[in-house]
Parts: structure tokens; sequence; C-alpha cells
């Protein structure tokens, strides 16, 4: 069994990016359950109602990272979102961020693309025609946000707020820290639909389409209040636990040291939390399997590194000791 050094890094900050494949992931919630269709549910001002359709667009998307660094997204990036009862993946790219600190985004779609003609897009895309329409028209352009739903005595009080206008396109930013997952670094965040109707009364019904009411009202809301980091652990799916080369026995491991295996030679390998905080660096002296000194408390952490042929390979570790 071959030996490897391990070089302690727990408060350096001197530590290189390194690009990899990026996602923000929201979490459709309603409260600190998952989003439920036609469901009931309370807004803050104690008026009950179902939900029936809720669609937004998210774009102009900005990872800060690093002590501050802030990498933007191409404006390529278009995502239409409906609330499900789970959580929707939007690809950010290749990025060079080591340690996420918050995500910068938009909802509804920026100027001038907003007023662009919908049929120049093939039909998969995102800001082609969609059924039922996101897009107002010409002048206004895209529906930013549409909510509808219904309220009152015995939920027979309609509502719908669609939310559109250059003016009402707002940045907002969350600070959360990101995941590896798989050779992904995810960014997790969770959206509380019920805060979507703060301070909105629906019990009478309400059919709000435009820029300066209560659709104002409920983009603005959104910006302020919707968002928030993850708290609970991430929903893994297949595409999360596919194999990796880079092998770890035993896992959970429960003693000072493991054992690590790869198929082909690694030129360096680096454990980090599941922030992506580097903990340890590891110099690698020969091929084969080493034996790993580790002396953390109990938890998951991540360790990956690069191959001589300049493969990335990472796996996630259990320590509970």
């Amino acid at each position: 069994m071959k030996k490897i050094v391990a070089l302690f890094l727990l408060f350096s900050p001197l530590w290189a990016m390194s690009q990899v494949e990026t996602e923000l992931r929201i979490y459709h919630k309603m409260g600190s359950v998952p989003y439920q269709w036609n469901a009931p549910f309370v807004n803050n001002l104690g008026e009950s109602f179902k939900v029936t359709r809720l669609q937004y667009y998210v774009t102009k998307f900005t990872v800060v990272h690093d002590g501050g660094q802030e990498t933007v997204v191409s404006e390529d990036t278009v995502a239409l979102l409906k609330a499900n009862n789970g959580h929707s993946k939007i690809p950010l790219g290749q990025l060079n961020v080591t340690n996420v600190e918050g995500i910068k985004f938009h909802i509804g779609v920026h100027s001038p693309t907003n007023n662009e003609d919908p049929s120049m897009y093939p039909p998969e895309h995102p800001l082609a025609p969609q059924n039922p329409s996101m897009h107002w028209g010409w002048i206004s352009g895209y529906r930013f946000l549409a909510f509808e739903g219904v309220a009152g005595l015995n939920y027979t009080q309609a509502f719908e707020l669609h939310a559109l206008g250059n003016h009402n396109y707002h940045e907002q930013y969350v600070a959360v820290n990101g995941q590896l997952v798989n050779n992904t670094m995810v960014i997790a965040i969770d959206g509380d639909y019920i805060e979507g109707l703060r301070d909105i009364s629906v019990q009478n019904g309400v059919i709000a389409h435009g820029d300066d009411l209560q659709d104002q009202d409920a983009i603005e809301n959104f910006r302020d209040h919707v968002f928030s980091a993850r708290t609970e652990a991430l929903d893994l799916g297949v595409e999360d636990l596919t194999s990796d080369p880079l092998k770890v026995y035993p896992n959970p491991v429960n003693k000072g040291n493991f054992e690590i295996e790869c198929d082909e030679r690694l030129i360096d390998l680096t454990l980090v939390d599941i922030s992506g905080k580097q903990i340890n660096q590891y110099q690698i002296q020969e091929i084969g399997s080493y034996d790993l000194p580790i002396g953390l408390p109990n938890g998951v952490y991540v360790l990956r590194g690069n191959t001589e042929s300049g493969r990335p390979v990472q796996t996630m570790i259990s320590i509970a000791k």
C-alpha cells in the first residue's frame, strides 16, 4: 500500500479555482412543504387559496464565489419554470468556481429580448409561443409571472396575477453555498410561493394583468420574499448517483485512515466539505491505491482530483466515527 502526504490547508484561502459544471436548482415549496397543485394554503392575511397555474421566467444569472468574485452567465440561459412538487434544474454551464457564496438572477425576460418576436425561436425554446400563453404582446413582451388560482368561500373566486413590463425586471440575490454532486456544483434554493401572495387579498377574486397593480405586488414579492437558501438535503436522482472511477474503502469511514483507488494515475487530490470549502490537499507520489489519513468531524465530504490524462474525478465520503 502506497502512502500520500497530506498538506493541511484548513485556514488558507490560497487555492486555485477550477472549472466545474454548475447548475441552479429551485425547489418548489408552499411554506415548509412541497408545492401542491389545487391544494388549500393560507397567505399572511389569513386568506385560504389554491394555486391552479404558476409559471415564471428566470434569466440573467450571476454566480458569486470565492471571496465575492462574480461570474456572469450567458444571457442565452433562459428558463421557463412551472411549479411542481419537486425541483427544477437550470444548467449554468462550465464555470471557474471553488466556493459558491450566492446567486443573482431575475424573474422575467430582459430587454430587448423581452420585446422580440417569439416566433423566431424553435418550438422547444422557452421563449417560443407557449400554451397557455406566456407572451403578452409586442409592446409589453412576455408574462414574467403567471400566478392563478381560486380563493374565497368554497373557492369560488378566481384570481389571476400576470406580471409583465420592463420596469418590473428586478435582480434578486440569495446567499447560498454550492454543493458538489457527481462533478456538478449544485446551487440549491427554495421558492416559497405562499410568499408570492404576501399582503395581496385574493378572497374576493382579483384579475390583474399588467405592470402596476397586484401583479406588480406579486413580482416584487418574488424579488423580496419568495426565494431563500435551501437548508434541507438535496433530492438526489439517478443522474446524481452515477458511478465514478475514484473509489473509497471503507465508506462510511469509521477510523482514522481510508483507502482510495483510481483506474488512472492521479496528479492531485483535494478534500472539500459539501459547501465546496477546501479542507485538505494531498500530494500524489505513486500510482495505485493509497492510504489516506484524516482527522475530521463526522459529516459528508467530497474527495476530488485530476488524473494524468486531465480527467476530473470525485466521490463523496461520509465520516462516522
